[in-house]
């Protein structure tokens, strides 16, 4: 419950499955259900429902039209509606999409409460992730140390995951963590998850090889990020080379919009793109030195 200087006094957390079946098998929607339960007894007094979604942006249209429910909030009962996803997760959820009989649904959600950017955390926030993260499991690790597995992580809660896995098995290997040996260790298997973070987040990607275009660019004019217009021109030119009858323009644009939805890339206020987090950018710089050097 929240009390009045805004903290949370006490909570109870599940993780349930939602269905996209409508209506259940009473005949009464969510919001009917919901409704009922706020008449019937005292199940909402003096209690709130948080609702956490996670990868908001992958949300199918059948499964929106129960968040528009809740997020509307018709049936009266205390729920607050938190979602987590990447840069184009408040398009999508705003945008009309494709339901499973093939008609667009336009049940979207375009007006929130307040929107916030994750960033990467500070250097003393990331270095006490790492040593309390280590003395939960068992480990302890001097913040010298610990300072640099911080350090080599930028700060990305992914990446510290990947560097704090590392320290377990250096631990393992080693029977702790006092060395130098098993330091480098640590070191050297986060720096193999941090490239494997960025190598899947290209993948995923339809067209991957572009960002090397991007990357090629961003060397040349010594920045790590270029407006959209500037980037789109620099993947159309790419483009025409490989196919000169395609609508180069289009396609590019269709590149980057696919980078953002695949977390690859990250734009702005200003409509500039970036690889977002300074680490990946280096290690698609890394990635051109490489392929430079193998022509």
């Amino acid at each position: 419950m929240a009390d009045a200087a805004g903290g949370l006094t006490s909570a109870k957390i599940a993780s349930v499955g939602v269905s996209a079946q409508r209506p259940d098998r009473l005949g009464l929607s969510i919001n009917d259900m919901l409704v009922r339960s706020k008449r019937n007894g005292g199940l909402w007094h003096n209690g709130t429902l948080i609702i956490a979604v996670d990868e908001i942006q992958a949300i199918a249209a059948e499964d929106r039209r129960i968040l528009k429910v809740l997020h509307k909030g018709l049936h009266g009962c205390p729920i607050l509606l938190l979602g987590a996803g990447l840069q184009h997760a408040t398009t999508r959820l705003a945008a009309d999409l494709p339901a499973q009989d093939g008609r667009l649904d336009a049940s979207g959600i375009s007006r929130f409460a307040e929107r916030l950017t994750l960033g990467p955390l500070d250097r003393g926030d990331a270095l006490q992730a790492i040593v309390l993260g280590l003395d939960a499991m068992g480990h302890r690790l001097g913040e010298e140390r610990a300072a640099a597995l911080a350090e080599a992580s930028m700060g990305f809660p992914q990446h510290i995951h990947g560097y704090l896995r590392g320290a377990l098995q250096a631990a393992a290997k080693h029977g702790h963590l006092g060395n130098d040996a098993a330091l480098k260790s640590a070191l050297a298997f986060g720096d193999q998850q941090r490239a494997r973070y960025y190598q899947e987040r290209l993948r995923s990607m339809e067209q991957p090889a572009r960002m090397l275009d991007l990357t090629k660019h961003m060397i040349a004019s010594g920045k790590r990020l270029a407006f959209w217009d500037e980037a789109a021109a620099v993947l159309s030119t790419a483009l025409s080379k490989g196919d000169p009858a395609s609508d180069a323009a289009t396609e590019a644009n269709n590149v980057l919009a696919d980078a953002v939805s695949k977390g690859v890339l990250t734009t702005d206020e200003y409509h500039r793109v970036s690889f977002g987090i300074p680490s990946f950018h280096d290690h698609m710089v890394a990635e051109v030195a490489a392929l430079a050097s193998e022509g």
